[in-house]
């Protein structure tokens, strides 16, 4: 819902170089990037990191890739991200990509600047222990448990990354304005029953409401919450921290 001032616009086009996530996910920025592109460098880093197509969940029809399991290609109502899922910091491993887009794009555009490079190395190599950490800690996880449902459609990338299967969204799409019917609701519920999904979580900055729902329509279900696209000041005020703290959660729900 961010909508950036004049002043703000012209900031960014007086930059020496902006960095985005890409695939429309800076939604509010996206009126101002053609004024920002003719007159700053800027690097989309989505477009860096083998980026997955956002195809809308059809539980019924699982298709072949072996990547994207639970997925197939389709529009979403009121998804404005694009036709490329731009969540892909919820895969450590990618990010390790995007990092050394960013040095790259850093010693193209900014040669004379100095006294970052050992700095990006070193988080760079913090990247790939926690990626190797995460993975240790999702082991526990039995492949036949390795199903998720959470409430946005935003772990593809977690999911390609350390074999799970994305059974369901509680609304589907990467739109978080978006809405569910309890029709739809319900479908979900006895996909989730029948596939044998043993929890559901929902993003720690969302409500957590809809999923209370579904936990009551299937017996055993758990619950629980993970950050998403938001940190937290306590629980998860770093990057590295949030991507532990989600593996913690769902290893400890799922295992």
């Amino acid at each position: 819902v961010f909508q950036p001032s004049a002043a703000q616009v012209a900031e960014l086009v007086e930059a020496d170089l902006v960095i985005v996530n890409g695939g429309n996910f800076e939604d509010g920025l996206l009126q101002a990037m053609g004024q920002i592109r003719s007159e700053t460098p800027v690097l989309e880093v989505l477009e860096e990191v083998n980026p997955l197509e956002y195809a809308s969940l059809n539980s019924g029809d699982h298709g072949d890739d072996e990547h994207n399991e639970g997925y197939s290609e389709g529009e979403h109502a009121g998804d404005d991200h694009g036709s490329q899922d731009p969540h892909f910091f919820t895969d450590p491993a990618r990010m390790v990509l995007a990092a050394n887009a960013i040095v790259s794009f850093l010693e193209t555009e900014a040669p004379t600047v100095e006294g970052w490079q050992d700095g990006a190395a070193g988080y760079i190599a913090e990247l790939e222990l926690a990626d190797a950490e995460v993975e240790e800690m999702l082991s526990v996880v039995p492949d036949s448990n390795r199903k998720l449902v959470t409430n946005h459609e935003v772990f593809a990338y977690f999911a390609d990354r350390y074999d799970f299967e994305v059974v369901g969204v509680v609304i589907p799409g990467g739109d978080t304005l978006a809405s569910i019917s309890p029709a739809e609701l319900a479908k979900l519920a006895a996909e989730i029953d029948a596939a044998g999904v043993k929890a559901v979580f929902a993003d720690a900055a969302s409500s957590d409401e809809l999923l209370a729902v579904l936990a009551e329509e299937v017996p055993g279900l758990r619950t629980g919450s993970l950050f998403t696209e938001s940190l937290d000041f306590e629980q998860a005020p770093t990057y590295l921290e949030m991507i532990k703290i989600n593996a913690e959660q769902i290893a400890g729900l799922l295992s």
